[in-house]
């Protein structure tokens, strides 16, 4: 008895650890990005974190000259993979071309394929 309640206490463990992976990935990433590292997602992209220094500015109010203080900004460069699995769909709407992902999203949102989303305005 006391066997089959252990087993199933560690089971119960691994499947919490399963389910709180993605909010685990998520602070990983924070975590990452917050001590000044790069973060690289092979395929997907890379988030930088860049420290800018202080500079002159202006309050567009008063016009009254200020200094801005220095400040640390995240910036995201997609990869070229995903650049260009981007521009392939752009151009794929543009052309009238249903790929299917498009087709799949339809059939979720029970939209036909034909059905335009405008409205008929005449």
């Amino acid at each position: 008895m006391i066997a089959v309640s252990n087993e199933r206490t560690l089971s119960q463990i691994k499947s919490a650890r399963f389910l709180n992976w993605p909010e685990n990935l998520l602070e990983t990433m924070k975590n990452t990005l917050a001590s000044g590292e790069d973060l690289m997602i092979s395929r997907f992209g890379r988030f930088q974190v860049i420290d800018k220094v202080p500079r002159k500015g202006r309050n567009p109010a008063t016009g009254k000259e200020i200094i801005l203080e220095g400040r640390r900004v995240l910036t995201f460069k997609c990869s070229q993979k995903l650049r260009n699995q981007i521009n392939a769909c752009h151009e794929n709407k543009k052309s009238g071309i249903v790929v299917p992902s498009q087709a799949l999203a339809r059939k979720n949102l029970r939209e036909p394929a034909e059905q335009s989303i405008r409205p008929n305005l005449t």
